[in-house]
């Protein structure tokens, strides 16, 4: 067995962040205090990020500023960036190199987010990232050695299970009615395709008499002034033609998500590029009917399940829909979900950690003779 050694975690977005990265935080700390023999030390930014902890599920644990962690043996960042520099080994996870593609929003802030995944990558010692495609491409954009990262892919809450959950019947008595829905997990981001989906929604609106719930933003009707510059959302016209056939949710809780997964007709996930692809895990582990792109990380997620389409072709996305409708693939879902656990997840990222601590940084100098 492994001797004891002391754990760094970069904690500093942990009650802020509600997104996937903060998820798979959380996700591995719980897993880590119930089963992980090492001392583990949450690290933050700057000072005014302990009062946060200190008000919070983890107020109990070791919580410090970085500059007064020198006796941690290995630190793990996992934000996809890494802002200061540990005297001892450092591991980052970095979900995607989304920035770097054709799918990200190219705007003032992109060569922000380029130099940062940079910078992330060339200060770890080790890089881990959520699927075999995400290690490819890193190898492409961040100039590292493939050999430098390491595979960990992620786990679905205890909360996401086929059991339906009957207290909600009232919530969906008023917000979504008794007609069927396609549901959407996502955002507007280019990379997330929602026009596509939105056209095979268009091509099967005479076919069905399904709605399409999304679990996102709603995209910003445009001002005058954006009208005159010519700023528009190419999505505000097709959004406006099926507005009585769309249902927007936004800020719900893991158990609401989990029954829109199990009651859904079929879920959907058209995205062009992701790093990993959790809400296609979260809807088999629920039993949903799914279909999803063929594309970048889902095939490694789903496996055989799901029904695949070409996401740049609105056709095989409503294809794939109706075959999900006609013959729904829910039975084989969950267990497809149960291989990926957050138990694993994190005994394979303590692993890595364990090796990092034996070893001496990179950037650490040779002594004197």
């Amino acid at each position: 067995m492994t001797a004891p050694i002391k754990i760094g975690v970069d904690a500093t977005f942990l009650q802020r962040d509600r997104r996937g990265m903060g998820r798979v935080l959380r996700s591995v700390l719980n897993e880590w205090k119930k089963s992980c023999p090492h001392e583990l030390v949450l690290l933050v930014k700057e000072k005014r990020h302990i009062t946060e902890l200190e008000d919070s599920p983890y107020a109990k644990w070791d919580i410090r500023y970085w500059k007064d962690a020198d006796d941690i043996q290995v630190c793990w960042f996992p934000w996809n960036r890494v802002d200061w520099e540990p005297d001892c080994p450092a591991a980052v996870t970095i979900y995607d190199v989304a920035p770097f593609t054709d799918y990200h929003p190219q705007n003032r802030h992109l060569a922000d987010d380029q130099n940062r995944l940079l910078k992330a990558a060339e200060s770890a010692d080790r890089i881990i990232t959520t699927s075999n495609f995400s290690r490819i491409e890193m190898h492409r954009h961040l100039n590292c050695d493939i050999s430098q990262i390491d595979v960990v892919h992620l786990g679905h809450d205890p909360v996401f299970h086929s059991h339906s959950n009957q207290y909600l019947d009232p919530f969906f008595a008023e917000k979504i009615g008794h007609l069927p829905y396609l549901l959407f997990v996502g955002n507007p981001e280019p990379r997330k395709n929602l026009g596509g989906l939105l056209e095979a929604f268009m091509l099967l609106e005479n076919q069905i008499d399904s709605r399409l719930l999304l679990v996102s933003s709603k995209p910003a009707a445009p001002t005058w002034t954006d009208r005159l510059r010519g700023r528009t959302d190419p999505l505000t016209d097709t959004i406006s033609r099926l507005e009585e056939r769309l249902i927007w949710l936004e800020g719900i809780d893991d158990a609401t998500l989990a029954e829109l997964y199990r009651r859904s007709q079929v879920f959907v996930m058209p995205s062009f590029y992701e790093g990993f692809g959790l809400p296609l895990l979260e809807a088999m582990a629920c039993g949903a009917s799914t279909a999803a792109a063929r594309a970048a990380s889902l095939p490694e997620v789903g496996g055989e399940v799901p029904y695949w389409f070409n996401p740049n072709d609105p056709v095989d996305i409503a294809r794939a829909v109706m075959e999900a409708i006609d013959t729904p693939n829910s039975e084989e879902a969950p267990d497809r979900a149960a291989i990926f656990s957050w138990e694993s997840s994190a005994a394979e990222l303590a692993k890595i950690l364990e090796g990092m601590a034996a070893k001496p940084t990179t950037n650490q100098e040779e002594p004197l003779p």
